[in-house]
């Protein structure tokens, strides 16, 4: 097929457009790819702060692969990641399909439940902080005057991580439950009436009608949700500092450490380098299975 040729008119349109947005792809380059290239090349050298000493190549990323903290790091930031969608899609989804009809009380839990979203991650971090600490927290002195113990959630090898998980997870359910309920609202009633007069169950409509048809919208939160959960730092660092023991010392922590307490910078280079690696694999990921889903 011959391909057809452009008019006059329409290549100035054309350029004119490319002057319309230059200005902004101009900024958003060199607030992205400045500080990549920054990154990258810092890693390649030796540092004493700013200040470049001496050419190592790639030592500083053989350092990280043969540092047994590193991977306590990427082991903790999977977990942390993988496990706070999970929760956030589960029960987001089932709570979802409680108040989804409308109604004064639904009204008011869908706005209870926003409001830990929207609110400033160090304030939850210090609340949940003082809610579990057993020196402080009104709700262990009410368990020791009914005669039981709480255990430290902040203390083990797995707990303290499993507790952030947790508690970002529901920071972010009323993220997950806007979503859902958007998604929700737009399957034809007509579809589920349908199965309810075929005779199909609340579990199978659920199974057959609902998930399959709010699947595109769960994957866009799902990439949400990856991306802000894996570069998180406030919460986390709030709330635990990636303690104790390097118990809940994420990517994004650790980065932050080397970079602003220690000033390695050549380090920290590296560490921003490995990040932005596995964040390209997870877009690469991501980008596959948006490719193959189907939309309705």
């Amino acid at each position: 097929m011959m391909k057809r040729k452009m008019s006059k008119a329409e290549a100035r349109r054309r350029r004119e457009g490319y002057l319309w947005i230059a200005p902004a792809f101009i900024i958003v380059s060199l607030a992205t790819i400045f500080p990549l290239v920054f990154a990258f090349d810092y890693s390649l050298y030796e540092t004493n702060v700013f200040t470049k000493i001496k050419f190592v190549g790639l030592e500083k990323y053989i350092e990280l692969l043969k540092d047994s903290r590193f991977w306590t790091d990427v082991f903790n930031s999977l977990f942390f990641t993988a496990g706070g969608i999970v929760i956030a899609l589960i029960v987001g989804f089932i709570i979802a399909l409680m108040i989804r009809k409308p109604g004064k009380m639904n009204s008011v839990y869908r706005t209870i439940i926003l409001i830990p979203w929207v609110t400033n991650e160090v304030v939850l971090a210090l609340m949940w902080t003082w809610v579990l600490n057993p020196q402080m927290s009104i709700i262990y002195y009410w368990a020791d005057m009914l005669g039981f113990s709480l255990p430290n959630f902040f203390e083990g090898k797995i707990t303290p991580l499993i507790t952030i998980t947790v508690l970002n997870a529901w920071r972010s359910l009323g993220f997950s439950l806007v979503m859902i309920l958007a998604a929700l609202s737009a399957i034809p009633q007509e579809l589920e009436e349908a199965a309810l007069v075929d005779g199909c169950s609340r579990f199978q409509r659920i199974r057959y009608i609902t998930i399959p048809m709010i699947r595109s919208v769960v994957l866009v939160m799902v990439i949400v949700l990856t991306m802000s959960f894996f570069n998180i730092v406030s919460f986390v660092l709030s709330m635990t500092g990636g303690g104790p023991m390097y118990t809940t010392e994420i990517l994004s922590i650790r980065l932050y450490k080397e970079a602003f307490t220690f000033f390695n910078i050549s380090l920290s280079s590296a560490l921003t380098t490995v990040m932005l690696v596995l964040n390209l694999v997870f877009v690469f990921i991501y980008k596959k299975l948006i490719t193959d889903e189907d939309y309705y």
